[in-house]
């Protein structure tokens, strides 16, 4: 049932974690440091965040320091909190392309697994996300949610503290009345990037969800 899937989720979660042994890439993948870089329009710029995202489902990045050093070199600039940030963002958009691959759930919940194994650690604080209380779901995890809460197919969708969108995965902006609250202004920002309109009140302050239409 639901709780044995979770629990089988997070007993692989923690399996994936222990790992440290370097993780070999696949041929039909990108493969080596710099070919995500590559990719741009057709006047050569890259969009650091897609960049990023193609080498986490490539391979990753064994540790924070080396996903920093590949972040800086697309330029992107700032402390290892925003850096680590921009990380996690594309860890979301990475976790959306896979989840609109459309395979089946086992399928996309494995794939999903994998793009958790090749992230880095993402534990660089600030006081403002300890003081917000900040803390980014799983994306294996992020998935099982959104299917037992049926995200999907739903007509509304009601997010009081979303982050970078994790648990919005599923989430359609477009198709769906979803509405996202995000009390982190930089996060509400990944939030809009996503198609979003986020609103930036404290998550226990929102409308209850029998007052959203």
């Amino acid at each position: 049932g639901p709780r044995q899937a979770i629990a089988d989720a997070v007993a692989r979660l923690k399996r994936r974690q222990d790992e440290s042994a370097p993780k070999p890439r696949k041929d039909n993948q990108v493969g080596e440091r710099g070919q995500a870089q590559d990719r741009g329009d057709e006047g050569g710029q890259v969009d650091p965040l897609t960049a990023i995202a193609d080498e986490l489902r490539a391979g990753g990045f064994k540790t924070i320091l080396e996903g920093r050093k590949f972040a800086k070199e697309l330029g992107i600039e700032g402390d290892n909190k925003a850096i680590d940030e921009m990380i996690e963002r594309a860890v979301v958009q990475a976790a959306r392309d896979i989840v609109a691959g459309g395979k089946a759930p086992q399928g996309t919940f494995g794939a999903l697994v994998d793009l958790y194994g090749n992230q880095p650690n993402l534990a660089s604080r600030t006081g403002t996300s300890v003081a917000n209380q900040a803390y980014s779901t799983p994306m294996p995890l992020a998935y099982l949610a959104s299917r037992l809460a049926g995200v999907a197919n739903a007509d509304t969708v009601y997010e009081p503290t979303a982050g970078n969108g994790a648990l919005l995965i599923e989430a359609n902006p477009v198709e769906q009345a979803v509405h996202a609250n995000e009390l982190d202004p930089r996060r509400a920002k990944a939030l809009e990037a996503q198609g979003f309109e986020p609103t930036t009140n404290d998550g226990s302050a929102v409308p209850r969800l029998k007052d959203i239409d």
